[in-house]
């Protein structure tokens, strides 16, 4: 019984602290395309972007012309103001046997190599990715 009453209001206390967060950071449109160095949209490419201040991550998954709606707190609700890194990541293969498609240079998918970053201004925001070729130099 003790249990489950400290898990009530652990939770209570977790639901008022995201809550609290998500009141005070208010989120912008984030939106773009991400494409191959040919300019072929990429799709079920998934993008994260990482923010040291506030300390947060959104999200994105490309559809089939290569777009995305970045979401922080919900699914293309936006980014909060601020300096992000990026990183890219190819879709699962449903098949786990199946090798995940090789359309993203690996150095796309670590923050600190990528040298994919952008910042979050108040308002609208646009930044389409066009990736270098695999074994280019990077930017």
């Amino acid at each position: 019984m003790k249990y489950r009453v400290l898990s009530g209001c652990l939770a209570a206390v977790l639901a008022v602290a995201v809550c609290g967060c998500r009141s005070e950071l208010r989120t912008y449109s984030v939106q773009g395309t991400v494409t191959a160095h040919d300019g072929t949209p990429l799709e079920g490419v998934q993008l994260v972007w990482q923010c040291a201040d506030p300390p947060l991550s959104a999200t994105a998954i490309t559809d089939a012309s290569g777009r995305y709606r970045l979401g922080t707190f919900g699914t293309g609700d936006g980014a909060p103001a601020g300096e992000y890194q990026i990183a890219l990541s190819e879709p699962q293969a449903d098949d786990p046997d199946a090798a995940p498609p090789q359309r993203i240079d690996p150095r796309y998918t670590n923050f600190d190599t990528s040298g994919l970053r952008y910042t979050v201004e108040p308002g609208s925001n646009r930044f389409d990715i066009q990736l270098e070729p695999f074994g280019a130099a990077g930017p």
